[in-house]
């Protein structure tokens, strides 16, 4: 497994109930979101991170294997 740390999001909390940690978790993946969106935290799209898309290093995205 290959795992790229990009940013911090929050603290780790401990939850009083379930609602609130599944909030917290949407929230996250909507920020995870908007951070991907913009132009330099996003994947690289060809390589070092070109096997977060599934490419092999020096491919590029739409090109033929």
């Amino acid at each position: 497994m290959r795992v790229k740390i990009l940013g911090y999001i929050r603290p780790e909390l401990d939850y009083v109930d379930r609602e609130s940690l599944v909030r917290d978790i949407e929230m996250d993946i909507e920020v995870a979101r908007r951070s991907l969106g913009r132009e330099n935290w996003g994947v690289q799209r060809e390589g070092v991170d070109a096997w977060l898309l599934g490419l092999e290093l020096g491919e590029k995205e739409g090109e033929e294997k």
